[in-house]
């Protein structure tokens, strides 16, 4: 009896697995454009300036699209944006602490956060990072239309989700960092969460 049971989780699993298979082999729906170019540079008392993006970044993230830019306030604040955004490529995306890790950054603290985000709390990952002489401040979350969450598998889930139901959703990667002057990590937090409680009507607009 248990062997017959054991079979039949087996075969289901199989099925679910067959189904996916066939719906994501599919032709794909036409990837939306994004154009996060179109971002604006000017936020409130911030203004922003574009950063380069080297060509192996472009070549590791195909069929994405892909801004840096550093904001600069009154009170020459700095905060950097990068956004990786994509309407067809999961494999765009993965937990910085990857590349972090390997260019020989040191994970202070690491923690998930609840922030305010519009109308809306969302969770995102707070990492408190030393590079060599510099100790910064990131906060990053993923999205998929207007899903959001601090976990990278969460996110691919619901990206695959969005593919098998033949969605046009844009799935994107955001990231803010801010450097930390000091040891003052909560300074450099309730920048940050300024910040992107003023981006956060844009994110409708730009990436959806």
């Amino acid at each position: 009896m248990e062997s017959k049971k054991n079979w039949t989780i087996v075969i289901s699993l199989l099925s679910v697995s067959l189904v996916f298979i066939i719906l994501l082999s599919l032709p794909s729906s036409s990837t939306k454009d994004i154009g996060l170019g179109n971002f604006p540079e000017i936020i409130g008392d911030w203004q922003g300036e574009n950063q380069n993006i080297d060509q192996r970044a472009y070549e590791m993230l195909p069929k994405s699209d892909l801004l840096l830019r550093v904001y600069k306030n009154t009170k020459e604040e700095v905060i950097s944006l990068f956004i990786v955004a994509s309407s067809s490529n999961p494999e765009a995306f993965h937990p910085p602490e990857l590349c972090l890790g390997g260019a020989g950054a040191q994970f202070l603290k690491k923690k998930a956060e609840e922030i305010q985000f519009g109308k809306e709390k969302i969770q995102v990952n707070k990492l408190y990072i030393k590079e060599r002489d510099r100790e910064d401040l990131t906060l990053y979350w993923f999205r998929v239309g207007k899903k959001t969450t601090h976990s990278y598998y969460i996110h691919q889930l619901n990206m695959i989700f969005d593919q098998v139901m033949r969605k046009r959703s844009v799935s994107a990667m955001i990231r803010v960092v801010t450097a930390v002057e000091n040891g003052k990590v909560d300074e450099a937090f309730e920048r940050e969460k300024g910040f992107i409680e003023e981006i956060s009507p844009l994110f409708d607009k730009y990436i959806q």
